[in-house]
């Protein structure tokens, strides 16, 4: 953009230089979503990154980038531009070459972070190239590239925390890769009593092991009459910091117990289905199901 390297002025001239290229990126509703917001662009200094859920979505992405250089007289270096695939599990799927004025962008591997750290590290420490990663971290304290990968991450669940709706499901098993297992006779897997916030981040889970799945859980002496289901729902409700909220559950857990002693005791509203049997009388009070769909249909 013509300035000066190292300039006191350069960086907020490249800024307002490259402003509007930031504004029609953030005005596309391409990209990933994070609480409701679109987040498909991150600069920093004159480096700027683009963030896409598909291989679709970043072409877009990068097209606005060069209809933005060619208005405007200038020129990407494709040499020093990079692309970095995510995959999803053990999903590899085939990706397409991408491509920036015409040329293929080199495709680099998640583990070239990690090598990018420790080489940074090893400069800044003044260390041989071919020393011990583990060991450098080690001598001087200091976080190594998974470590700080983890505080980053639970830094990032901590700021989620504050939702205050609530969704209590039960998953069984874990989530089948392959179709055939689906006729599988004997199904490997776990069952998790899952407590997650209407975004789908999980906030509180019990493995479920029979009697011993609330064994170690210390009840009140009120709770000690509740049954197991809604044992569970009370135990992870436990551990909400904000109760001003609402929880749902559905039909394996809903009693009037649970949803009254929610309310009185923890002061949590409740939603959900519940088996008529459950109901102690209040059917006689509801419109029966023949009754519902005629009144509705």
């Amino acid at each position: 953009c013509g300035v000066r390297q190292g300039g006191l002025s350069s960086p907020l001239l490249f800024n307002l230089y490259v402003n509007a290229l930031v504004e029609e990126l953030s005005s596309m509703r391409v990209g990933c979503y994070v609480d409701g917001v679109c987040c498909n662009n991150f600069s920093y200094a004159d480096d700027m990154v683009l963030l896409a859920p598909s291989i679709g979505a970043l072409r877009k992405l990068l097209a606005v980038c060069e209809s933005f250089v060619a208005s405007h007289g200038l020129v990407y270096n494709v040499k020093k531009t990079l692309c970095m695939v995510f995959k999803s599990g053990n999903k590899d799927p085939p990706i397409q070459p991408i491509l920036l004025n015409g040329v293929s962008l080199n495709r680099r591997a998640y583990n070239a972070l990690r090598i990018q750290y420790n080489n940074a590290f090893r400069a800044l420490m003044r260390l041989p190239r071919f020393c011990s990663a583990s060991a450098m971290f080690a001598d001087a304290h200091t976080d190594g590239f998974t470590s700080l990968w983890r505080k980053k991450t639970a830094s990032f669940i901590s700021r989620l925390l504050d939702g205050v709706n609530t969704l209590l499901d039960l998953e069984i098993g874990m989530r089948i890769i392959c179709a055939l297992s689906l006729f599988q006779l004997n199904k490997w897997g776990f069952k998790h009593f899952v407590r997650a916030g209407m975004s789908g981040i999980v906030y509180d889970f019990l493995l479920y092991g029979g009697e011993d799945t609330i064994r170690y859980i210390q009840f009140s002496q009120a709770e000690e009459t509740l049954t197991l289901g809604t044992k569970v729902v009370v135990a992870l409700c436990k551990t909400i910091q904000t109760r001003a909220c609402v929880v749902y559950f559905d039909n394996y857990f809903s009693t009037l117990d649970l949803a009254i002693y929610l309310r009185d005791e923890c002061g949590i509203f409740s939603l959900g289905t519940i088996c008529q049997n459950r109901l102690k009388g209040c059917n006689k009070l509801l419109m029966s199901d023949k009754s519902l769909k005629r009144k509705y249909q």
